[in-house]
């Protein structure tokens, strides 16, 4: 069994700490020893469990990413737009650094 299962086979039984200088192994040996049928069908469903919660967030983070990309990719394109144009007027230059330093700190 990997830490993860250890620890999802030791909530199973209950056990939400170990005791200072305790191992998973002492704890699970301390709890029962071995996992049985059950515990183990119980711990593959905790685990699923936790593993369902973290690709959620995960999917939620690359969706936020993916927007901001997006947005990103929009604004460089009207920067290259404007640059093949020609645009070039420096007046506000000073203001503008000073908006950016300011956003970025």
């Amino acid at each position: 069994m990997n830490k993860l299962q250890l620890i999802k086979l030791l909530e199973a039984r209950g056990v939400t700490e170990l005791e200072k200088g305790q191992s998973l192994g002492q704890a699970i040996r301390d709890t029962g020893g071995e996992a049985t049928y059950d515990e183990l069908l119980k711990v593959m469903q905790l685990c699923a469990e936790y593993y369902n919660t973290k690709l959620e967030s995960m999917e939620k983070q690359v969706e936020k990413y993916s927007k901001e990309l997006a947005e990103a990719e929009d604004d460089l394109l009207w920067l290259r737009c404007l640059e093949a144009a020609g645009v070039d007027n420096w007046e506000g230059h000073d203001i503008a650094v000073d908006m950016y330093t300011e956003q970025v700190d």
